[in-house]
């Protein structure tokens, strides 16, 4: 099923636009590309499927491998994979390589489950030139760890690696990483360090040189999961850090005064962010200045570490400030500093009245002033729908056939392809001699007949809801505890019910009106390469009278439909779009909108959806102001947080709009999403904020929401600068109440 709240599953940035682990992973494997330019002109040279020998013994039954192979430089590239991806247990195995020096196995090499990765063999860094042909002054024959990336950073060379291993799960040598490198000079000496230098010293063996192959072996295993390690020789330099140290530095390229200067980069641990990096000479001065864009949480003490290779660099600016307290370990190109943003905080107290002031602070809803409407007119035997769309089409394209019943109600048909579809059905009770009706309730009586209803089939996707009502008297909600999917459309979410008319409900002799609400989830995904699962039909898939005599008492329903205002075509709105409105009367009317005009009217009541709800099954509009003043230049991530209710509190449906713009559907009883992002530019963080809500009660007791809040749920500093807040009003021209 489509998700309309949140389209941010498989996504590398998250709803409220964080980076999650997707996006970190991404980062790693752009890093590695944009830096192994070999990488580019690799051609398939062979696989484990057609060549068995590239592992040993029974490593071919548990991985699979793909190799790749520069055709000019010799450097090979192996995608290694577990052979049954689907697997969640760890695989082992040894893999044969082709070196420029010969044949060789790795050692042993444990895949994380569903893990890929890319081993290389033969890779080799220019000295910053784009000739393959030019001096190399890295070579590496082969590595069981990963490469992040290869850079030029202020005239030194610099090959970063990373474990893939869990720093945690062993801290003995035999199961370190091994790399055979070459490294210009090294023979000249070398030195090693490990930053930061508290924590856990790194274990690190380096072996003599290979007489016959001039590489030397490498062990290492990082005991600190924070640790950078470092092992140097004049100009090169190689970095080895754990996964996720890898995942979390960022390699932007500096943007130079000078045009003319190579470009060069910089390695920088710490940010949540780095958006951009420059370097200038300063005035009166050889030395240069590093200045960096990008984004600290608010709160946290935080180490940003850079790496500079050979740039004389003299002063640092974060932001546009100056930092001060820069520390540089001595005979190293590292530089340090300690950030502690915390005058988000600082700024915020000494506003009055002000809530929001640190990461977990909050409003609760419950305490604003709220007013309510109703909005569901429609049972109302007053309410006239002579503008809705008629509901006659007996013979529908869609090839998914309806149940029974003389019309398609499917809602589609009628240009309502998303959101809540009110449908009304009109239908005559017959009337009859007074001695023909007496006789029918004395055989009812004898025979215990049941009494007359209603069967509805409806298809809304999963998990929707529909409630009915004949005039204005509830017959219930789908789902419920007698209804269950029609075994004919097994293949799609629908839900089949018989409503009973209570005595009473019927007019005798005289017009009579079924209301079905009913709720749609979005369109079914195509799955199993079955295209039509997006055409599965979303309204009332049939219908019919149930009970003794309907034939004689009941004539055929006449049924008229109603959707979001202007169906699928004729937008009110075009701004924000064919998803924001439903349905429901108050969403058709333009309640939601900055500006309404009629939010004077009388109809308007101080009524909470949270402290008062409603009393019965039905659809209440909520209406308050949210104010805010946020301190400018911060990136405050803030999201409405739904209470679970308990078993007892009924079950509701609830959407909401902020400033006119649809950000969420809470549905109590299921769950689970009950955090609702709302990003600034919608919400206006220095003014007040229009917030509406529709309460739809499924139970006839009615409904009450638990709880609603708005949260923070993190602070950046640096933030993503100005932000504009578009929010269109009410338009009453595009809005006619005859249309309603």
């Amino acid at each position: 099923m489509s998700h309309m709240d949140s389209d941010d599953y498989g996504s590398a940035i998250s709803e409220d636009r964080t980076l999650n682990e997707k996006y970190t992973e991404l980062k790693r494997q752009s890093l590695f590309l944009r830096s192994s330019k070999e990488f580019y002109e690799t051609e398939v040279v062979g696989d484990s499927k057609r060549d068995p020998k590239y592992f040993d013994g029974e490593s071919g039954n548990r991985a699979f491998v793909t190799e790749l192979r520069n055709p000019t430089s010799g450097a090979g590239f192996y995608i290694v994979r577990a052979l049954n991806s689907t697997s969640t247990k760890a695989t082992k195995f040894r893999l044969n390589v082709l070196t420029s020096v010969g044949l060789k196995q790795l050692p042993e090499i444990t895949l994380s489950p569903r893990q890929s990765r890319i081993l290389v063999t033969d890779y080799q860094i220019s000295s910053g030139s784009e000739n393959l042909d030019g001096p190399r002054p890295i070579k590496l024959l082969y590595t069981t760890s990963s490469v992040l990336l290869s850079a030029r950073i202020g005239g030194h060379d610099v090959l970063y690696l990373f474990s893939n291993g869990d720093e945690q799960a062993s801290q003995d040598i035999e199961h370190a990483e091994t790399s055979l490198l070459k490294i210009a000079n090294l023979e000249s000496g070398y030195w090693t360090r490990s930053f930061p230098e508290a924590g856990q010293a790194s274990s690190f063996q380096i072996s003599s040189q290979d007489n016959t192959d001039g590489y030397r072996k490498i062990n290492w295993r990082i005991r600190d999961g924070d640790a950078i390690f470092a092992l140097g020789a004049q100009d090169s330099l190689v970095l080895m850090t754990s996964k996720r140290m890898a995942g979390e530095v960022w390699n932007p390229i500096l943007v130079q005064a000078d045009s003319f200067s190579p470009p060069t980069s910089v390695l920088i641990w710490g940010p949540w962010l780095v958006r951009n990096a420059s370097i200038s000479m300063t005035e009166n001065s050889k030395k240069s200045v590093l200045r960096i864009w990008g984004d600290l949480e608010e709160g946290l003490r935080k180490e940003v570490i850079i790496y500079v290779g050979g740039l004389a660099i003299g002063a640092v600016e974060w932001n546009g400030k100056k930092i001060h307290n820069i520390s540089r370990a001595p005979q190293s190109d590292f530089l340090s500093f300690v950030y502690y943003p915390n005058s988000f905080k600082s700024s915020m107290d000494n506003k009055l009245n002000n809530q929001l002031t640190q990461v977990g602070s909050r409003i609760d809803l419950q305490t604003l002033h709220w007013s309510y409407r109703d909005s569901l007119p429609e049972i109302e035997s007053t309410f006239s729908d002579e503008k809705w769309t008629e509901a006659t089409i007996e013979d529908s394209n869609n090839h998914y056939k309806k149940l029974y019943g003389k019309y398609y109600l499917y809602a589609c048909d009628y240009g309502f392809c998303n959101g809540a579809t009110i449908w009304r059905g009109h239908f005559l009770h017959k009337c009859q001699s007074f001695f023909q009706d007496q006789h029918q309730v004395r055989l009812d009586v004898q025979k215990e007949s049941p009494m007359l209803g209603i069967n509805l089939t409806v298809a809304g996707g999963d998990f929707f809801a529909a409630s009915v009502w004949l005039n204005d008297v509830f017959l219930g909600s789908l789902p419920n505890s007698t209804s269950k999917s029609d075994p004919k459309v097994s293949y799609f979410k629908t839900l089949m019910n018989t409503f009973h008319f209570p005595p009473g409900s019927l007019k005798k002799c005289r017009a009579n009106i079924i209301t079905v609400v009913q709720d749609s989830m979005g369109m079914d995904q195509t799955e199993d390469g079955f295209s039509d699962t997006v055409k599965h039909p979303r309204g009332i898939l049939g219908y019919k009278f149930e009970g003794r005599g309907v034939e004689d008492s009941l004539g055929e329903i006449s049924w008229k439909v109603q959707g979001q205002l202007g169906g699928f075509y004729k937008l009110p709105d075009p701004d924000r779009g064919i998803y924001n409105e439903n349905g429901f009367y108050g969403i058709r009317s333009g309640w939601h909108l900055p500006g309404y005009d009629g939010q004077d009217s009388s109809e308007w009541r101080a009524l909470s959806p949270i402290s008062h709800g409603l009393t019965t099954a039905g659809i209440g509009f909520y209406r308050t102001i949210v104010k805010l003043d946020l301190e400018p230049g911060y990136d405050v991530i803030l999201s409405f947080h739904f209470r679970q209710p308990q078993a007892n509190q009924g079950r509701y449906r609830v959407e909401f709009w902020v400033n006119g713009w649809h950000m969420g559907k809470f549905v109590s009883h299921l769950g689970p999403q009950t955090r609702f992002p709302v990003h600034q530019g919608i919400l206006n963080y220095q003014a007040d904020n229009y917030f509406t809500l529709t309460l739809w009660a499924l139970d006839e007791d009615g409904a009450k929401i638990s709880g609603l809040e708005l949260v923070v749920d993190k602070i950046l500093e640096g933030g993503i600068g100005p932000i504009e807040n578009h929010h269109p009003p009410y338009n009453h021209s595009m809005r006619n109440p005859l249309d309603y």
